[in-house]
């Protein structure tokens, strides 16, 4: 290969990177919109709280390091959601926008007040499965036979049902 060769392909492969980069540059803001996107529209519409379990280890300044563990089931996406709050950066009473609580609903689950941090997860899955489990069944029953149009009228009909008492009560 002579030297004008080798010159004209160092150019070709020159240009051919910067075209690559140009690509790599649009194809990241492209993905960068779709995650935000994403994270807008990942936004549950009625988050249930289910249970909140204290995580903090016992020590002298427990009451400035409290940490909780909020157990949430986002119905409209099917997903149970685990949040970890230290006191010391986030607000004790912080919470998913929309939330419901029904913490005093399931009560009867018997998931303890405070636990070793981390173990809620491995511990006490069980508790959390069978309480999304009588949560789902009962949306279920409210779509099948009330005329039910939102996620909201949904929140209004749980928060004041007296039966999710009762299907805890079971377990």
């Amino acid at each position: 290969m002579n030297r004008y060769d080798k010159k004209n392909r160092l150019q070709e492969l020159n240009q051919e990177i910067k075209d690559q980069m140009k690509r790599l540059v649009i194809e990241k803001k492209k993905l960068e919109v779709l995650e935000k996107t994403y994270e807008h529209e990942h936004i549950s519409e009625l988050p249930i709280l289910m249970f909140i379990v204290d995580e903090t280890l016992p020590m002298p300044e427990d009451e400035y390091d409290r940490n909780y563990e909020l157990v949430y089931y986002l119905p409209d996406f099917d997903e149970v959601k685990f949040i970890y709050l230290n006191c010391r950066y986030d607000k004790p009473n912080k919470r998913l926008p929309n939330t419901l609580d029904l913490t005093e609903k399931f009560e009867s689950y018997g998931m303890p007040k405070h636990i070793f941090p981390g173990s809620i997860r491995p511990e006490y899955y069980i508790k959390v499965s069978d309480a999304v489990s009588n949560l789902i069944q009962e949306i279920d029953t409210i779509f099948s036979t009330k005329e039910i149009t939102s996620w909201e009228e949904v929140g209004n009909y749980l928060k004041h049902s007296e039966k999710i008492k009762t299907l805890t009560e079971n377990n």
